[in-house]
């Protein structure tokens, strides 16, 4: 097996991040000692105003950097990126990045392996734990229940165990450590930037995979570490910003998406229960916070 694969990095700000994600990138990429197989890393710096491009052309000149004015957010950095790899880098596969993740040492050799045992194009999924506590799984993979509006992450928040070290079928992956064969790519095309820009792109195009007929498959081998606190904007237990977080693109629980996330997917009217059932635990978990700091 041989091919380019090309790793997109969405990035804004957060350049003390983009340092320790591209030093962690590398050095795992520097254990692959495999000439068949070409790594191109594609940043997209969407208007960063802390220097990130000129630290990235002056110590990676190797990447591959794109610019955007800040109107991109997630899924329209990702897109560009892609466009990109596949127009002008002729890429096989495409890699989802972060620049505030890091990988184990043997994340790619691992990669290039299971690809070469896939005999069917398949998308390809990270065990992702969290930073700040190594051992505790954080995404495993997606479900969502068409019927029933179930939507989560299995053994999420869980501590790693042998049991959990075995591939899993899954119905969507969260977008960082994700493999698209172009294959894949070319089916299933871009991310939704307009309904998803920020969170969800990532939920609605493997999910969309999926539904086209490719496998969702995780890999234990394919570990990787996020900065969850990064990530999402929260109410920070503060009443007057409890609302804005139903609306702001940065906020995870940000109403409009997840509505219209639904109105895709889901199949029965029963599936909206669980969505509201969502928002009110959000709403009690806020009250009951704020009530244990009085």
């Amino acid at each position: 097996m041989s091919g380019n694969i090309s790793i997109i990095i969405p990035v804004h700000n957060s350049l003390e991040h983009t340092k320790n994600g591209l030093q962690k990138l590398y050095k795992a990429l520097d254990q692959v000692n495999d000439s068949s197989w070409n790594f191109e890393a594609v940043v997209v710096d969407d208007g960063s105003s802390d220097g990130t491009g000129s630290w990235i052309r002056e110590h990676y000149p190797q990447i591959h950097l794109l610019t955007a004015d800040g109107s991109l957010w997630w899924s329209g950095s990702i897109n560009l990126g892609m466009k990109y790899a596949v127009d002008e880098l002729r890429s096989d596969y495409i890699l989802w990045w972060n620049n505030d993740i890091f990988p184990a040492e043997d994340y790619f050799l691992n990669l290039i392996t299971l690809i070469g045992k896939s005999a069917k194009p398949l998308v390809y999924g990270s065990k992702i734990y969290m930073a700040d506590k190594p051992e505790i799984i954080w995404s495993y993979g997606g479900i969502f229940h068409r019927k029933w509006g179930h939507s989560y992450m299995p053994d999420s928040g869980q501590p790693d165990r042998p049991e959990l070290e075995v591939q899993r079928e899954a119905d969507w992956l969260a977008g960082m450590g994700t493999l698209l064969p172009i294959e894949v790519v070319n089916n299933t095309g871009h991310l939704n930037q307009q309904d998803f820009p920020q969170y969800h792109g990532d939920v609605d195009y493997t999910y969309r995979a999926k539904r086209a007929g490719f496998k969702v498959v995780v890999f234990p081998e394919l570990k990787i570490w996020n900065h969850t606190s990064h990530s999402g904007r929260s109410h920070g237990n503060k009443i007057n910003r409890l609302i804005p977080t139903l609306s702001d693109t940065k906020s995870i629980y940000h109403f409009r998406k997840e509505w219209l996330l639904y109105r895709k997917y889901a199949r029965n009217p029963i599936a909206y229960f669980m969505l509201a059932r969502k928002y009110l635990g959000y709403f009690v978990k806020f009250v009951l916070r704020v009530e244990g700091r009085g």
